[in-house]
């Protein structure tokens, strides 16, 4: 089901699997990262999910700025909400994917698994398993 679609940032509820899809497109500012986390947020409370998969595959360079508050801040938000699990799916951009790799850094919960661009049945196996 849709729970909100944009240019950048739409958000599906697997309902089967009780989980969000969540698909980045584009460049984001910081301010457009909060403004999208803050309906991530949102639609973990509203759905009771426990996971969320990440496509991130057509995410562009922009938001390096916000990585350490995405693993240090966003991501304990998410787990207070209910979240355990999440697969990201890697940028195909270069900036992209050096953005997502500085977050998980800063990441300590909830679990996430990083996969390749092309690896989604991989990363929706992994989250039926986590």
């Amino acid at each position: 089901m849709l729970l909100f679609d944009s240019p950048s940032f739409t958000i599906f509820h697997k309902q089967e699997q009780n989980w969000l899809h969540v698909e980045l497109r584009g460049t984001h500012t910081p301010r457009l990262v909060e403004e999208n986390c803050s309906l991530l947020l949102a639609a973990v409370r509203s759905t009771h999910s426990q996971k969320v998969l990440n496509d991130s595959t057509e995410l562009l360079d922009g938001w390096a700025p916000t990585t350490p508050w995405l693993g240090q801040t966003f991501y304990p938000r998410l787990v207070e909400e209910g979240i355990t699990s999440m697969a990201v799916l890697n940028a195909m951009d270069w900036p992209g994917r050096l953005c997502i790799q500085a977050m998980l850094r800063h990441t300590q919960q909830p679990t996430v698994q990083l996969f390749e661009f092309d690896e989604m049945t991989t990363a929706q196996q992994w989250l039926y398993t986590n």
